[in-house]
């Protein structure tokens, strides 16, 4: 069987199984490229992503590393906590002297 069509007044021979082979090839074609673009897509998207938010979390890091837990308390004590030492330790305790031993063995001399 033979198929003929008309394009710009010149007849053009297309073979039987073009129809099939052009169904074929947008099934195919449809399918591949679904899953080879959303496979793509999640691949380029994580490690963009990823790469993206590394650089803003480094570049604005300080406005994510200070959570203000207790909003009632004034910048002025934040600050005096922050300018005056830790108080001093106390000394530890001298360690216990060695035991001496006050009682003697007899000796089977």
């Amino acid at each position: 069987m033979i198929f003929y069509s008309t394009v710009c007044s010149f007849q053009v021979q297309i073979p039987w199984f073009f129809p099939y082979l052009s169904i074929y090839l947008s099934i195919y074609l449809s399918i591949y490229l679904s899953i080879y673009l959303s496979i793509y897509l999640s691949i380029y998207l994580s490690i963009y992503l990823s790469i993206y938010l590394s650089i803003y979390l480094s570049v604005f890091k300080l406005k994510f590393t200070r959570v203000d837990v207790f909003p009632q308390r004034s910048k002025e004590s934040e600050l005096c906590c922050l300018i005056t030492p830790p108080p001093p330790t106390p000394p530890h305790p001298p360690p216990p002297p060695p035991p001496t031993h006050t009682h003697t063995h007899p000796s089977f001399l």
